[in-house]
């Protein structure tokens, strides 16, 4: 049994409103001179986009927007050479996950060289890389503060994951007026998004009980995870809603930013579990965003590993106002998941794997590619065979 755990985190958190403002400083502090922004042709045309272009008035900059929704290798490797040419010695991702994450790939390449595909699993960046700073503009992914990078790998058509502690930025801006643009359907999908990311983080497997003779960048929850998962499955099960129907709503955009930021800040140390894992394969088959699949899944996966960790099911049932007094633990869990696929009905998130394309007939196959995901596997509560999985998918479809 492992007594000691370790906890990672980007080297500056600076969370508010308006802190975008304190970009200037960083990159002094950090002593670059000329920053390689990486973000989308949606976000580059708006007031987000005019806006960074005022703060950095007077530095020299390159303003790169053709990222894209579901980031490849060859995005990655057009966004590093384009770096490299000129001259840039950090990377900012502005925008969504897509964006951050691109930034930390093109990092990687712009110092060390190489296919993005060279650094796919865990542990294969050499070293640290040139500044990355990271500003999202959604409240989801949390990719400010973790050590992924994720992205389709065209050749071999799925999506892979740059797992490595030198790629946690080294600032990361989070300012919750930057999410106030966001449309309903992205702020339902990248918000409950964070609420598989805490789920997932609160529910994993204890550190105590990963293998000891292994260094884990992703090692199992711990006290402190455990403390930030449940803060952000409050915050989200009591914002998300007004964060969706009321998109101007200053008090929920910050709440649903900071529940995305700890939401981070905790599975970006114990890792993630099964909903996390179907989503690589279901991605490849569909056209669904990341956020879409992992609330359709969530519900479904929670179900399956309620009767493994029933007291911190009761937990999120509480967490989402649900009356547990005088209910067994299972009884108490099941009132946590159905918490969970209320939410998910509210906001408008697919219920069910028919409604996105998947056919029946896939669902052995998405079964078996999951199972290999060894990483995300690893970390779910309850141990699993290709057969629970066929369980799950056959639930949710």
């Amino acid at each position: 049994m492992r007594n000691v755990w370790k906890y990672s985190i980007a080297g500056q958190v600076i969370f508010g409103p308006d802190t975008l403002t304190e970009l200037p400083s960083c990159l002094k502090k950090l002593k670059v001179n000329k920053p390689f922004i990486v973000t989308d042709k949606n976000i580059g045309g708006s007031r987000i986009g005019l806006r960074i272009k005022e703060v950095l008035a007077g530095f020299d900059y390159v303003f790169w927007d053709n990222g894209i929704p579901e980031p490849t290798t060859a995005t990655a490797i057009a966004a590093a050479a384009v770096l490299k040419e000129q001259g840039c010695d950090a990377t900012i991702g502005l925008g969504g996950g897509s964006s951050i994450d691109v930034a930390k790939a093109a990092a990687i390449l712009a110092t060390f060289g190489g296919n993005p595909a060279d650094y796919f699993d865990e542990n294969k960046v050499p070293g640290r890389t040139i500044p990355i700073i990271a500003i999202p503009t959604t409240a989801g992914t949390g990719s400010e503060v973790t050590p992924v990078s994720v992205l389709e790998d065209e050749e071999r058509g799925l999506k892979g994951g740059i797992t490595d502690n030198n790629i946690r930025p080294w600032v990361a801006i989070v300012d919750p007026l930057l999410t106030l643009s966001m449309p309903p359907r992205v702020t339902a999908e990248t918000g409950i998004d964070a609420l598989g990311h805490a789920v997932e983080s609160y529910i994993a497997v204890s550190s105590k009980y990963l293998p000891p003779d292994k260094d884990y960048i992703f090692g199992g929850s711990t006290e402190l995870t455990e403390v930030l998962a449940e803060k952000a499955i409050g915050l989200i099960a009591g914002n998300l809603r007004l964060a969706v129907f009321q998109g101007q709503n200053e008090e929920a955009r910050y709440n649903m930013s900071l529940a995305s930021l700890i939401a981070g800040m905790a599975f970006g140390n114990s890792g993630l579990g099964l909903v996390h894992a179907f989503s690589f394969p279901l991605a490849k088959r569909t056209h669904a965003s990341h956020g879409c699949l992992i609330g359709l899944m969530l519900p479904y996966v929670v179900s399956f590993n309620s009767t493994a960790c029933p007291l911190k099911l009761k937990r999120i049932a509480e967490l989402f106002g649900e009356s547990v007094a005088g209910l067994s633990a299972i009884e108490a869990a099941g009132r946590g998941v159905a918490a969970i696929k209320k939410l998910q009905e509210d906001i408008g998130i697919a219920t069910r794997l028919r409604e996105i394309g998947i056919k029946e007939e896939e669902l052995p196959a998405i079964a078996a590619e999951t199972i290999k995901i060894e990483r995300l596997v690893r970390g779910n509560p309850r141990r699993v065979t290709e057969a629970n999985l066929i369980e799950i998918l056959k639930a949710a479809f």
